[in-house]
């Protein structure tokens, strides 16, 4: 019978951590060191396990391979599943064989198998709270909600604004949170938030650093936000706001005064109604309390000689803050023609106040159909903003702008 000694790697295990680090990104690669000794195992499975999906046509075999981890037992300590930090969850629509709903037998069985020590980060996708089982709600919020520090949300709907409050209210260690076309049948009737604050199920995470919404109202969860007892409001430093309307308006405008001198970075992407209302909607917002705004960026700006811009020009001209570092611009047109619905001279004049003598980043992207319009559009950019081209700060790029925002 063949005899083997068991060798000790020659190379420190700090060392080999150190190179494996350096594969995080080279998935074959891993999977070869995991397989060279069991002391290289955990490096390599913590970047192979780091970020799992579960989507709808492949959660059987997922399931499966975490019931063999754990044989019937509670998880292993080496189970590949220890290793999991991010976890997106996708439920199936129902329409289709291959892409059945899922969540409400297989979510408690999963939970229940996952080792959950280093998970950080949690994203859903195509739920409906009311429909899902109350074993699965009761997993959901029992096995992730003291544990998650970045949750993401996407096409999730509630019956209630009330309930969906209730359901984020639960996740208190939240750093970072971004809803990406939440929404919900109706909003909360009268005395329905005030049950969840009877029992305390409003309360507002501390910690968040990054908010982040698209697609959807704004107002119940920015309500929500300020409505921490004793003035204590959950103090983003980043926040990301895409489709702002004009019903929103409001409470985005109170919810940045609110935040003062905690918010570092704001980026901002309008509904149709502020190219109509012009500067009427934009004359809400009050940016002169962010004294620590770092870094301002709009998106999507629709250039149409029917829809000039001033308003853009005054939302900057609140801002106080000598922190600016860095300010971008989207900008859709049809054709170079349209520019000069671009408040250029009010933009230059913006800019040379003393308040932006830090700038060290300003971009403007352009977007058209027409590649010509693209070239046309860039160098007029380059004429108008002379100021900037000389201090050498002015970026000028062909393209959409980044419409993920979250």
């Amino acid at each position: 019978m063949a005899s083997y000694t068991l060798h000790r790697s020659p190379i420190p295990p700090e060392m080999t951590d150190y190179i494996i680090d350096h594969l995080h990104d080279d998935t074959p690669a891993l999977g070869a060191c995991a397989l060279v000794c069991r002391s290289w195992l955990p490096a390599a499975r913590f970047h192979l396990f780091s970020s799992v999906s579960v989507h709808p046509w492949k959660k059987d075999a997922f399931l499966a391979l975490l019931a063999s981890s754990t044989q019937g037992g509670p998880p292993r300590l080496d189970s590949f599943a220890s290793s999991v930090r991010h976890l997106y969850i996708r439920e199936g629509r129902g329409a289709f064989e291959w892409e059945q709903k899922w969540l409400s037998t297989g979510l408690p069985g999963l939970c229940a198998s996952l080792s959950l020590g280093a998970l950080e980060s949690l994203e859903i996708e195509q739920v409906t709270w009311e429909f899902l089982a109350a074993a699965a709600r009761r997993a959901l919020i029992e096995h992730f909600a003291p544990r998650v520090r970045r949750l993401k949300l996407r096409q999730f709907e509630f019956r209630t604004s009330a309930d969906m409050v209730g359901f984020l209210s639960r996740f208190e260690r939240l750093e970072e949170l971004r809803l990406d076309g939440v929404r919900w049948e109706r909003e909360t009737v009268a005395g329905e938030l005030e049950e969840l604050e009877a029992v305390g199920a409003v309360a507002v995470p501390r910690k968040l650093e990054v908010l982040g919404m698209n697609y959807g109202r704004k107002g119940p969860v920015l309500e929500w936000m300020m409505s921490a007892s004793g003035g204590r409001i959950a103090q983003a430093h980043s926040v990301r706001l895409g489709m702002v309307t004009a019903r929103d308006t409001p409470v985005v405008a109170s919810y940045l005064k609110e935040l003062g001198s905690s918010l570092r970075e704001l980026h901002l992407h309008f509904g149709t109604e502020f190219y109509m209302e012009q500067a009427n909607l934009v004359e809400q917002f009050d940016l002169s309390a962010n004294t620590n705004l770092t870094a301002v960026h709009i998106y999507d700006l629709v250039v149409d000689a029917q829809a000039p811009l001033p308003w853009v020009t005054a939302l900057l001209r609140q801002i106080k803050s000598y922190r600016i570092r860095q300010v971008s611009f989207g900008l859709q047109m049809s054709c170079a023609e349209r520019a000069e619905a671009v408040d250029w001279a009010g933009l230059e004049k913006v800019f040379k106040g003393v308040n932006w003598a830090g700038l060290e980043d300003v971009k403007f992207l352009i977007s058209s159909n027409e590649a010509d319009c693209q070239c046309a559009m860039a160098r007029m950019t380059r004429e108008k903003m002379q100021d900037l081209e000389k201090r050498g700060v002015l970026g000028v790029e062909a393209g959409l702008a980044d419409r993920s925002m979250l």
